[in-house]
């Protein structure tokens, strides 16, 4: 099975993401999966919006986005009933809005936890991704997860 690591923009003016590209840098503001279930369904897995949820292929046309760059890692069997279990297990959970503002300050004041994490109650979508690439895939990161920025996480993707 095939697992896309893809790093989007959306077509549609959104501040959120504007604010986030223009803070770090880069052509792209979210990272999220997808990839194609075993019936042929193309599915996205992403912490978005209010919280981590999938999208299938109608949800997808109606919220176009911009793949800046994607990472195809193929997985094992037992990589891939992982991957469902990990996506099962936060697929509802709230979206850490709250989180991002943390990973600013924590940049801003060089602390290296982020006074605003809520743990694993609230994900943002490069903590999400970045917890399937670890316990997936075994690549490791420079900070916790919960400091990371869709730009640390094409970063050590490009390391690897």
């Amino acid at each position: 099975m095939k697992l896309f690591i893809e790093f989007t923009r959306p077509k549609k003016f959104a501040p959120l993401s504007y604010v986030i590209r223009a803070i770090q840098g880069t052509p792209y503001s979210h990272v999220r999966l997808r990839w194609v279930n075993s019936v042929g369904v193309d599915i996205v897995y992403e912490a978005s919006g209010s919280n981590v949820h999938f999208l299938g292929p109608m949800a997808q046309s109606q919220k176009p986005v911009h793949v800046t760059h994607s990472f195809c890692y193929t997985l094992s069997k037992d990589q891939y009933r992982e991957l469902i279990k990990v996506c099962m297990s936060y697929a509802g959970i709230d979206y850490g809005v709250v989180q991002l503002l943390g990973i600013g300050v924590a940049r801003l004041f060089g602390l290296h936890k982020n006074p605003l994490s809520r743990g694993d109650s609230r994900v943002v979508c490069s903590e999400l991704v970045g917890i399937v690439i670890l316990d997936i895939l075994g690549i490791t990161f420079n900070d916790n997860l919960d400091l990371l920025g869709p730009k640390e996480v094409l970063e050590t993707l490009l390391n690897t």
